[in-house]
């Protein structure tokens, strides 16, 4: 239901972005008419050409965020990244998840493995990856621009055989983390060969067997051999499609990226642009053991990364879910971390600015019961509002957009009337007319409605009805489901369990909470309902004063 309520925006999405690349284009062909003038003085022609920059650069970032939003809204699947430090066990949940192994989605005990950002596809009856492949350019870019910049080492080679030629000055002993750079850069240059072939800009078809080649980095033990392949470095992308055992939703896909944190040249920037308007929701995972059973300055420094990510979707607790992965080396330790998290990041009130789970990520009956069945009621319940704010977004860079070529417009049509004269209409009074009779019908409609708000005429009995019927339903599954003595002794034995209530305490607020959001969610088809009422009403002044745009008379789609 959310990906064809979004689906059914693309229309309204797809006008709008035609029409500003239609202002785009006759701002262009003005600014051409305007440098072809010569009888006309430079002083005004130079400030409306100074002008037509700005004007432009308002036009590109609202085309800009418009693709933004027809993006998002356009997506056939829910998007969950999956991110956090490395070895903190986000492998291990996407094979929880997915039911891959290894081969596939490879861990490692001790040092990061996942070498390529990799798209994790629900799909019936199908197995099988789709691999994006670079070109030598693509390559150079996105692989050695980031080491070369890092290091200091001169200009990019212009082909492979460059780079294999290239001789790299050694950085000094004591700069430890350019000297991680340098090696990894002389392993890519020295494992040339097992990669080369690949570099064709093309998709490649795999099977999932053997897959781990193209996906992770070598095995440490194999590192510092010169015969070491390196495939990985030809895939821009992967995409890998399988039949999910756990989700209860067939349209999923889970965004694997490499760890945050790693010793590479510009890795959060390559996060962030890799998670920027691709994802609907990030997870991010933190391990509970002896020695990282607190909350860190590296974890609070993840949290900045990804609020770059966010945008402006607010409040972060609607983006980001904080998933603790129990390891039962640190199960002992659950309490002390929640606690620590609670303290440090929420001001001691549960959720206040994340969300957090708890589950191993290993078990996954845990991960379906505790991970993605509070993850996908929150979705159901504010992706809407979330992608309600990147519209707003939208709508505000268009707004300013528009005001700006309108104004722009009125000074070439000034300097027109001023030295060619002729019948130009006067678009200022005709806007001044327009404005006035809008403004009329539109505050009779909102006096309207709040007199009958103040006098409470507006019928509310429906909602009212709806409010009442929830509450008893809530009541009455609270007298089922909380306090009987089957709860007290799951309770019990929980707190013994984790010789804490904080695990246990933390699953029953989550669990209320969805369940109170689930109930009175009905409440939003009353409100709806109310809205489009208001809707009709208002595009019925509009389009009195404006006639049908695009063929369309009335309603939400013709206020978007």
């Amino acid at each position: 239901q959310i990906i064809q309520a979004r689906q059914q925006q693309l229309p309204a999405c797809r006008n709008r972005l035609e029409r500003l690349q239609a202002m785009r284009g006759l701002v262009d062909a003005t600014r051409e008419t305007l440098d072809g003038l010569t009888a006309v003085d430079s002083s005004p022609l130079d400030r409306l050409r100074l002008e037509a920059a700005g004007v432009c650069k308002s036009l590109d970032e609202a085309i800009h965020s418009t693709e933004v939003v027809r993006d998002r809204i356009a997506r056939t699947t829910l998007n969950i990244g999956v991110s956090g430090q490395a070895r903190m066990g986000k492998s291990q949940l996407l094979q929880s998840i997915s039911g891959l192994t290894d081969e596939q989605i490879p861990t490692g005990p001790t040092v990061p493995v996942t070498a390529v950002r990799s798209r994790i596809c629900n799909v019936l009856g199908v197995r099988r990856a789709v691999l994006a492949l670079h070109t030598f350019k693509t390559f150079r870019d996105e692989c050695l621009h980031p080491y070369h910049q890092a290091l200091g080492v001169g200009e990019l080679p212009y082909s492979l055989e460059e780079f294999r030629r290239k001789r790299y000055q050694q950085p000094d002993e004591k700069d430890l983390e350019k000297r991680v750079m340098y090696n990894r850069l002389l392993g890519m240059q020295r494992a040339i060969d097992s990669y080369e072939g690949f570099l064709t800009g093309e998709e490649r078809h795999e099977s999932l067997d053997g897959l781990r080649s193209w996906v992770a980095y070598p095995a440490s033990s194999d590192e510092g051999s010169d015969r070491v392949a390196r495939r990985y470095l030809a895939v821009r992308d992967a995409r890998i499609e399988c039949e999910f055992p756990l989700s209860q939703v067939s349209q999923l896909m889970l965004v694997d990226l490499p760890g945050l944190g790693e010793v590479a040249p510009e890795a959060e920037g390559h996060h962030i642009a890799s998670l920027r308007h691709e994802v609907d929701l990030l997870l991010l995972v933190k391990r509970c053991t002896p020695g990282n059973a607190y909350w860190s300055e590296k974890d609070q420094r993840a949290v900045s990364v990804i609020d770059k990510v966010r945008g402006v979707i607010e409040p972060r607790r609607d983006f980001v879910f904080l998933l603790v992965n129990t390891d039962p080396s640190g199960k002992e330790l659950l309490g002390d971390l929640l606690s620590h998290i609670n303290t440090s990041v929420n001001e001691g009130e549960n959720g206040k600015h994340l969300l957090v789970l708890h589950a191993d990520v290993k078990n996954p009956a845990e991960v379906a019961t505790r991970i993605l069945d509070p993850i996908l009621s929150h979705l159901a319940r504010r992706l809407p509002e979330m992608d309600a704010m990147v519209q707003q977004e939208s709508n505000r860079a268009f707004s300013a957009a528009q005001s700006a070529v309108a104004e722009w417009t009125r000074q070439v049509n000034e300097l027109a009337r001023e030295h060619f004269g002729g019948p130009i209409p006067d678009t200022a009074q005709r806007a001044d007319e327009l404005r006035r009779d809008l403004g009329a019908a539109l505050h009779d409609l909102e006096q309207e409605l709040l007199q009958a708000a103040r006098q409470g005429d507006v019928p509310n009995e429906p909602f009212e009805q709806s409010i009442e019927a929830c509450h008893q339903q809530l009541r009455e599954w609270l007298d089922r489901s909380v306090g009987t003595p089957q709860w007290r002794t799951v309770a019990l034995r929980s707190i013994k369990r984790d010789k804490s209530s904080a695990g246990f305490a933390n699953d029953e607020v989550n669990r209320l909470r969805v369940e109170i959001s689930r109930r009175y969610s009905v409440l939003d088809q009353v409100l709806q309902e109310g809205i489009r009422d208001i809707q009709d009403r208002v595009s019925d002044c509009l389009s009195s004063c404006l006639g049908p745009i695009d063929g369309v008379h009335s309603g939400r789609e013709y206020l978007e």
